[in-house]
């Protein structure tokens, strides 16, 4: 095998007008790694190169889009070829190993051109994956510096072989690995964990007189209602699809006696596929009830103060992941909430004879 490596990297110019002959029902994906956050691209012009190409991924042409087509089942793992969208070219190793990687038309039954992925979980971002191939057992490894070449080596501990697939095209067929939807299940508080990060201003009922002049004792309620526009931040240890995010629930909490009704009034906005945080704006309404017992013949006088407090709350998500096989999954990702709880402060009560 030769491999051209004379394409200037201007082939990203050359995108506008271009038509692709592709399969309808695979979905296709940017492969980036973790390293350089560069993609995966075949010559723009077929020259039987792959490259490493760091770009906007707006400016990205079809040739950095890639396809999973299975190659089969072996020793219990999937293999898949990687196929570019606009020459249906597959990322293959040398026929005899040479520590290098092209992209050829003719991949179809090639041992080097079946790759087999394996997951490394990292404590944040995306699940990453290990490309290696079937044939010589070595993996697709970017430069340790970006210089532009992928490499066929033993990917090691090096995040410069960890890979991430960023969705392009959705359809029918995908890999069987890929995370292609996720529901969230449950949300679990740690409440006693939480951490106060500071106080807003004391909502207060100061001095409000309530009186019974009856015979009997009587139960009066005192209502204080307000209400507030605050931001609140969610964020995950892990990368989570950003649709998760809208299914959050609304979280402007009470810890005493009275309730809170919150609506969205700014949602959460996201660009890419699978994000770590993100914050929205929210309006809290809030209704603060303070039971009253006034003996017969009495007044009370009642003083309250209802906190607002910025808090850190840890909380555990159980999300069931659906792969591109159809199988589900279930995970857990911890993370944590930021935003405005609000507590019942000191309330006194002075009792004097009508």
């Amino acid at each position: 095998m030769s491999k051209k490596k004379s394409i200037a990297l201007g082939i990203v110019i050359l995108l506008i007008g271009q038509v692709a002959v592709f399969a309808e029902s695979y979905s296709y994906f940017h492969i980036k790694d973790l390293a350089h956050g560069a993609y995966l691209v075949a010559g723009f012009k077929y020259d039987e190169a792959l490259y490493h190409l760091k770009v906007d991924k707006g400016e990205l042409p079809q040739t950095a889009q890639w396809r999973f087509e299975k190659a089969g089942k072996f020793n219990g793992k999937e293999y898949y070829y990687l196929v570019d969208r606009l020459h249906s070219s597959g990322i293959m190793g040398g026929d005899n190993y040479d520590g290098d990687t092209y992209s050829q038309k003719n991949y179809k039954g090639k041992q080097n051109a079946m790759w087999t992925a394996t997951e490394k979980t990292l404590e944040q971002g995306q699940i990453p994956v290990i490309f290696t191939d079937r044939k010589h057992k070595f993996d697709l490894v970017a430069g340790s510096s970006h210089d532009g070449e992928i490499y066929h080596q033993s990917a090691g501990e090096r995040s410069n072989a960890l890979w991430v697939l960023e969705l392009v095209v959705k359809g029918d067929q995908g890999p069987d690995f890929y995370v292609a939807e996720q529901r969230l299940i449950n949300l679990e508080y740690h409440y006693n964990l939480a951490k106060v990060l500071n106080q807003q201003p004391a909502l207060t009922i100061k001095a409000q007189r309530v009186p019974n002049d009856t015979e009997v004792t009587q139960t009066f309620s005192i209502t204080k209602s307000d209400s507030q526009t605050v931001e609140e931040f969610w964020s995950f240890k892990r990368a989570v699809k950003a649709s998760i995010f809208q299914t959050l629930s609304v979280s402007g909490g009470f810890a005493g006696t009275g309730e809170v009704k919150s609506e969205t009034t700014i949602g959460f906005t996201y660009e890419q596929e699978w994000v770590n945080s993100n914050k929205r704006t929210v309006k809290n309404d809030f209704t603060w009830n303070i039971p009253v017992v006034v003996p017969p013949h009495s007044v009370v006088e009642v003083n309250g103060i209802l906190m607002r407090l910025n808090k850190d709350i840890p909380f555990t998500a159980t999300i069931e992941n659906t792969l591109g096989s159809g199988e589900r999954k279930i995970i857990t990702v911890d993370g944590m909430w930021e935003g405005v709880e609000y507590v019942t402060g000191e309330v006194s009560f002075k009792q004097t004879k009508l």
